[in-house]
């Protein structure tokens, strides 16, 4: 039961066209592992915390805690307006608001409930203005209700119909602020309304939006305004205003425009600026302002040039600031503030400086915030709220969505777990857990986390664990457990935790990426050509006891790498195009018992990672966009008898590379950021499904030997076993290292020779990209090609360009290049070679 290591998250699927709200816990990278015992959900993976998925704006009281009302964003919010009645127009670059799709632009009311008003913006918001029934939108963009409108538009508050207003600035539209029936706008334009405005500008809305004559000339960008006693105080990136020099703040004449006295000066930025009495709240990102050393925040009086001694000094940036009962409200990226440990959003004593007791730990910084008696509201590009640490390893109750104390802490990444009895066990690239030295492979109790006297360590990476029967089998890239030799794949007996000496099957490969119990036989699905003791591509049957392959062979042309297995039908995907001369790409059926393929064929026109069973459908899960001849966004639930989707048909953004069905349940994990219309990047709450049908396996499915008989007592099957290889050709391989990962791409030279071939024998060379950290899928890109011996010359050489799948996989690959005689029977291994690629 392998997991991959590509998994960022994990949700749930159902068989409709429906899914769960995020009340689970998810986790801040990827989710490789997932087992259910006893109503709690064990995650694992190469993650540093667990904490509540929010979206990209949440509210939350004066102490922290997440205010349930109101509905998520999938996206970025960067621009929260009040609609003077309790409700909030929202922008920013987002696709979906609770599930329902809005374009950059939407609105909740007082109650927390979406609104039906839902223009469209083709670009980012970046801030919104009400004027009677008038909702300004400023930002970049260049379409507005699929009308040409560039970086400001204006729309009905009523339907959201656009108005006839075209401004169209020539830059950016950072801020809006509304004085009375003026509007006034700062950003990165110098035309605006066919007129030359340096950056910032003002429209009267009183006389059909039309653009005044006020023009302070500011010298480069305008990231804030506030007005205040007869004054526009702005911020920003410029060192003049009109001829006077000012830096990155000033003060303007509200009526002429003209450059006020007001002179305190910050290094760098100035983002947001608030205004309480003669008091001026200034954020962004300085480091000294008003002559003195204030990082991110500070008060300036209207009357003094220099700072107050007021010192929150947040460690980084603030990018919003808001004002409510004597307390300072500031979003941005910092991690620490008024000395205490605040994460995004804190809420500062406007007279001491210090933090109080609002800490909502938001996941990474936040963009805007603004304050009501209703809740604190934020913005910004988090998803999570309250983390909890926990490395590479977690438990979640069910019956709450929180996490819970239990706590193994591996040192590395978590590739597969399995729950059996009161113990969790665990394989992956770890060298402690539960408080022990255990390398790769460890049983925890379920209780409380720590390891167990059992200890059966592996030389290299574990990737997949099965159970039953009283036995644990786990596969990987080990060649020893615990100094005794065993490639790629074990089996202990769980009655007293000893390796056994019986069954020893080694694969031929570099790696096992699944595997799958089935009453006595166990299906191994890698990269191996032969194992327990026969010529295997790809997937093999073994007896579960001796680790002997049978007859059993569906002879896939490249890696298998998921299973799953239902009436008497084993369901493979991976970079297969064919299994023996039928035709199928990525996805098939397979007769259990005989290898036959069978007819089921949904064709999908890309690759396919990941296929699971979970409500008598059959889950699959790849970057392909058709499947069973139906548009489906790289997700899909097929009728396991025709293949033919049903209407469930979220979408994703990258595929789960993590199916996995437990309880009724259908959890999903990878990399994608939503899952349909929804945030749901980590987790999501299980929605219970219809059990899974029960598998009785077959007489016929029971694995015999094919050559000699068995005797009473079956040898150790070791790698002199196999079939000796006919004689091939020696293989030198060049690789270059990559030195950016952008655009993610590296160059390959692969020389055949030597050949020892006659001329004319047609050879196949396959070239396997596998990630270094453990993960499969995109991660592995197979380049095939046949060659006939003598046409093409005894040296070869073939520069072939691959694309590393995801720039998070820094780990690099392992360039693997197999050499193989297609003729059958034999299909023997003529030639192999390896090489890394590390990303720096």
């Amino acid at each position: 039961m392998k997991r991959s290591l590509f998994a960022l998250a994990f949700i749930l699927l159902t068989p409709a066209l429906c899914w769960s709200t995020p009340e689970l816990p998810v986790a801040n990278g990827p989710v490789a592992a997932i087992a259910e015992a006893n109503g709690v959900l064990y995650i694992g993976g190469s993650f540093t915390t667990v904490g509540r998925a929010v979206g990209g704006w949440v509210a939350v009281d004066s102490s922290g805690n997440q205010l349930s009302e109101w509905p998520r964003v999938t996206g970025t919010v960067y621009a929260i307006a009040s609609d003077g009645s309790g409700g909030w127009y929202l922008g920013g670059s987002f696709y979906a608001v609770n599930g329902q799709v809005r374009s950059n632009l939407a609105h909740v009311d007082q109650n927390g409930d979406l609104t039906s008003w839902s223009p469209s913006i083709s670009g980012s918001v970046e801030s919104i203005a009400v004027i009677g029934s008038d909702v300004f939108v400023g930002g970049s963009f260049t379409q507005a209700n699929s009308v040409a409108r560039q970086n400001l538009a204006a729309f009905s508050s009523a339907d959201g119909s656009l108005r006839a207003w075209t401004p169209d600035p020539d830059g950016a539209v950072h801020v809006l602020e509304v004085d009375g029936s003026t509007l006034y706008v700062g950003g990165a334009f110098t035309l605006i309304a066919g007129q030359t405005r340096r950056y910032v500008a003002a429209f009267d809305a009183g006389s059909g939006n039309a653009l005044t004559a006020w023009d302070p000339n500011a010298e480069a960008a305008v990231y804030a305004i506030e007005i205040a006693g007869g004054a526009a105080y702005l911020g920003g990136e410029f060192f003049l205003m009109g001829a006077a020099g000012r830096l990155k703040i000033a003060a303007v004449d509200l009526n002429t425009g003209a450059v006020l006295s007001w002179n305190p000066g910050a290094n760098l930025a100035v983002r947001s600026i608030v205004a309480s009495g003669s008091s001026l709240f200034v954020g962004g990102d300085f480091a000294t302002i008003g002559g003195e050393n204030r990082s991110g925040l500070a008060e300036l009086t209207t009357g003094s040039n220099s700072a107050t001694a007021w010192n929150p000094s947040p460690n980084g940036a603030v990018s919003s600031v808001a004002l409510l009962s004597g307390a300072v409200y500031a979003a941005g990226a910092f991690t620490t503030i008024g000395g205490q440990t605040r994460r995004g959003l804190a809420a500062i004593d406007s007279s001491t400086g210090l933090a109080l007791s609002l800490n909502a730990q938001l996941e990474s910084s936040a963009s805007v915030v603004r304050a009501t008696n209703d809740g604190i509201f934020v913005g910004g590009g988090f998803n999570v709220i309250a983390p909890v640490a926990r490395r590479n390893l977690a438990a979640i109750d069910l019956s709450t969505g929180s996490v819970t104390a239990w706590d193994p802490n591996p040192d590395g990444d978590i590739a597969d777990v399995e729950a059996v009895g009161s113990s969790l066990y665990v394989t992956g690239q770890f060298s402690t857990i539960g408080g022990q030295n255990r390398s790769r492979l460890a049983e925890i109790s379920l209780s409380n986390g720590a390891a167990t006297s059992w200890q059966q360590d592996l030389n290299a990476q574990g990737r997949a664990l099965a159970s039953g029967g009283g036995t644990l089998y786990v596969g990987g890239d080990f060649t020893s457990v615990q100094g005794t030799g065993r490639n790629n794949l074990a089996a202990f007996n769980l009655s007293n935790g000893s390796l056994i000496s019986g069954f020893n099957p080694a694969p031929n490969s570099t790696s096992v990426y699944d595997l799958l119990l089935d009453s006595n036989v166990l299906f191994v699905a890698g990269d191996f050509s032969s194992i327990g003791g026969a010529s295997r591509d790809f997937i093999a049957a073994l007896d579960a006891a001796t680790g002997v392959a049978s007859a059993w062979d569906p002879d896939p042309d490249s890696t298998v790498e998921s299973m799953a297995l239902r009436d008497g039908t084993l369901y493979i995907s991976g970079s297969f195009s064919n299994l023996g001369i039928t035709a199928r790409g990525g996805l098939a059926a397979v007769d259990a018992s005989t290898g036959a393929i069978e007819s089921w064929n949904p064709s999908p026109n890309a690759y396919v990672a990941e296929v699971s069973i979970a409500a008598d459908k059959v889950y699959v899960s790849g970057n392909f966009s058709t499947i069973g001849g139906e548009n489906r966004g790289g997700i899909a639930a097929l009728d396991p008898v025709t293949g033919l989707p049903d209407s469930f048909d979220p979408g994703v953004d990258f595929y789960a590379s993590v199916l996995h069905a437990g309880s009724g349940n259908l959890y999903a994990g990878g990399l994608f950021s939503f899952f349909g219309p929804d945030p749901l990047r980590h987790l999501a709450l299980a929605v219970t499904a219809t059990p899974t049908p029960t598998h009785t396996p077959t007489p016929t499915a029971t694995v015999t030997q094919t050559a000699t008989a068995a005797p009473t007592t079956v040898p150790e099957v070791t790698p002199t076993a196999v079939p000796t290889s006919v004689p091939g050709p020696a293989l030198s391989l060049s690789t270059f290292r990559a030195r950016s990962l952008s655009p993610r791409t590296f160059r390959t030279q692969l020389q055949i020779t030597n050949n020892s071939l006659a001329d004319g024998t047609q050879i196949r060379i396959r070239l396997l990209l596998v990630p270094r950290l453990g993960g499969k899928g995109a991660a592995r890109r197979v380049f095939s090609r046949l060659i006939n011996v003598g046409e093409e010359g005894s040296t070869i050489s073939i520069v072939r360009r691959f694309v590393a799948p995801d720039s998070r996989m820094k780990g690099g690959f392992r360039l693997k290049v197999l050499v193989k005689r297609p003729a059958q029977p034999a299909r023997l291994l003529s030639g192999y070679a390896s090489g890394r690629i590390r990303f720096s």
